[in-house]
């Protein structure tokens, strides 16, 4: 028989087991705040953010190019997201425009000094990831990657949603 450590079968309720060195988003947190930490220390040294490198980054990816596109994908709340963009804008990072296509849609993009600033954290953000993953072997981390993907795309669309409607139960 399973104790209630080796369970899966995680019961809600007033007498729950929970152990929080456990818990997968909390190992998740702990392990994202340290690298966004370590991270922000060095985009300060440029005169970036957080924030600001995932706009970037997500621009030079062409993945978005309205600037109602980028709050999914750069985890930013649509208005810190506007005022972000007016004041990356101001320091020359990127430029925002009116879309032909519409003309209520504001499209941004990346400038010249956005490029170099993406370019210039590149390395120190793929030596942050190797030393994170340093101790793994490249098996472990195609299938930590496979992991993380999965979650990101099945698993948290809707979360919120059917967390408070468990708990409506």
């Amino acid at each position: 028989m399973k104790s209630e450590s080796e369970s899966s079968d995680h019961q809600l309720g007033p007498r729950c087991y929970f152990e929080l060195e456990k818990h997968v988003p909390y190992l998740m947190n702990r392990v994202g705040f340290q690298i966004a930490d370590a991270f922000e220390a060095r985009l300060g040294a440029e005169g970036l953010t957080l924030p600001m490198w995932r706009v970037l980054v997500v621009l030079r990816s062409g993945m978005v190019r309205r600037i109602s596109d980028l709050a999914e994908p750069t985890s930013l709340e649509p208005s810190t997201l506007s005022r972000l963009v007016k004041a990356m804008e101001r320091t020359a990072l990127l430029k925002r425009s009116r879309s032909a296509e519409d003309e209520r849609s504001i499209n941004v993009s990346i400038t010249a000094r956005g490029h170099r600033a993406v370019e210039t954290m590149i390395p120190i953000a793929l030596a942050l990831e190797n030393e994170l993953l340093g101790g793994l072997k490249k098996d472990e981390i195609a299938t930590f990657r496979n992991l993380l993907a999965r979650l990101n795309t099945i698993k948290c669309a809707g979360l919120e949603q059917r967390v408070t409607n468990a708990n409506e139960l």
